[in-house]
């Protein structure tokens, strides 16, 4: 049975916090590329985790500008990993709303049936509400925004469960 390490949320948000207006230049930027929340929030979750999954095509990592999985920037393929993964790295499962926590991640369709956009939740107060819940990302280079104030079709909430070994 692997071994299971806990997510460091404060880590993750903390690093949110700290980058979310501004690159950082260990990663390639992909605001050019169409959009650089996933990889935003894929830096996110490892520093939050400390492991990637170098598993080649379905795994979770980032080694070089040209040299990551696809899922390390694609909100789909993030959400797949996370959400099956049984091997080394993080994993997670989809939730509803009340079981979010701060460090969780929350994707968004906009305009679109496809989830396109990834943020990080980097504080929640109550009543739990989207206008509550505060995120960071980028694109939209945000900064403790409120869910309520982006527009979207759909939502889902990831909530981090561990870290395997």
């Amino acid at each position: 049975m692997a071994t299971i390490i806990p997510y460091n949320r404060q880590d993750a948000v903390n690093y949110a916090l700290k980058w979310d207006r501004k690159r950082n230049p260990k990663y390639y930027d992909f605001s050019n590329n169409g959009d650089d929340s996933t990889n935003f929030i894929s830096q996110c979750l490892y520093e939050g985790s400390g492991i990637m999954n170098n598993t080649k095509v379905w795994g979770w990592y980032y080694n070089r500008n040209h040299n990551y999985s696809p899922s390390w920037t694609n909100p789909n393929l993030l959400y797949q990993f996370l959400t099956t993964n049984t091997k080394k790295g993080i994993y997670a499962k989809e939730v509803p709303i009340s079981q979010i926590m701060v460090g969780d991640v929350i994707q968004l369709a906009i305009e679109s049936p496809i989830y396109n956009h990834s943020l990080l939740i980097t504080d929640i107060s109550t009543p739990l509400a989207y206008a509550n819940i505060l995120t960071s990302t980028h694109d939209s280079d945000s900064h403790y925004r409120a869910l309520n104030t982006y527009i979207f079709d759909s939502v889902r909430f990831l909530h981090i469960e561990g870290v395997y070994l």
